[in-house]
């Protein structure tokens, strides 16, 4: 008799998890926006969950028990707006918030002048900032422990700042009753030398000494990268560092 072998690891089980998926009519633009928003919950989010016309929210929190699903995040359309619904399981409660506007993954690359391309980032969960959530609203305490309880809790001893390459922004504007959701791609660099040193250091000088004339340093060829260990200083894994 065949026995089940996957086991749950001890790690996995108090980190939240969450499905992301869009309810009604959707247009082109509505399913890219799921797909981002999925890659926002990287690693603990069905990023290829299927979705058919069939199935119901009902459905889903079936299927949310057995695979340790904490919320869902549902997108769904009008002809007058956009809505994003965030519901905590089992028992609630449920958030809905209209989009007023928003931007994709793919319009926001093609707008810089250095974009990185996804790699390693989405392997580890993102840093969470609250900002301006402070006050005694219930409203607003409620979003703010909604929104930190979406994300695994960080350990800082055993947190390595290699692991830190995205954060998430969310930032409450208390006259337009608004909340900014922002996505950032964070690199950690060292502090330790500023960027003038840097370039002169990293930079691939040409070796003078054995030239005599100043016609023969015109046609003196660079020397190989040099790999002195005081040319660069390794960020150390505990220490300060300055993230853009």
């Amino acid at each position: 008799k065949k026995k089940r072998t996957h086991k749950v690891l001890p790690e996995a089980e108090g980190i939240p998890k969450t499905f992301v998926f869009a309810r009604g009519t959707t247009n082109p633009l509505l399913k890219q926006l799921v797909s981002d928003v999925r890659a926002v919950y990287e690693p603990n989010t069905a990023s290829k969950l299927r979705v058919r016309k069939s199935n119901t929210i009902k459905d889903f929190v079936n299927v949310a028990g057995p695979l340790g699903v904490t919320h869902l995040i549902i997108l769904s359309g009008t002809d007058l707006s956009c809505y994003m619904r965030v519901a905590r399981l089992p028992r609630g409660p449920t958030l809905t918030f209209r989009i007023d506007g928003y931007s994709l993954a793919k319009e926001v690359l093609s707008v810089q002048k250095h974009a990185k391309t996804p790699g390693m980032e989405f392997k580890t969960a993102p840093l969470v900032v609250l900002n301006n959530f402070a006050g005694d609203d219930k409203q607003v305490k409620m979003m703010a422990l909604t929104f930190q309880n979406m994300f695994p809790p960080i350990n800082i001893e055993t947190m390595k700042i290699a692991e830190c390459r995205r954060i998430v922004l969310f930032h409450y504007d208390p006259e337009k009753k608004a909340v900014e959701f922002r996505h950032y791609h964070i690199s950690c660099k060292s502090v330790s030398m500023s960027r003038t040193i840097r370039r002169v250091v990293e930079t691939n000088i040409p070796d003078l000494s054995s030239l005599t004339t100043l016609a023969s340093t015109c046609f003196a060829r660079p020397n190989p990268p040099r790999t002195r260990r005081s040319s660069r200083t390794p960020a150390p894994s505990r220490a300060p560092s300055r993230c853009r």
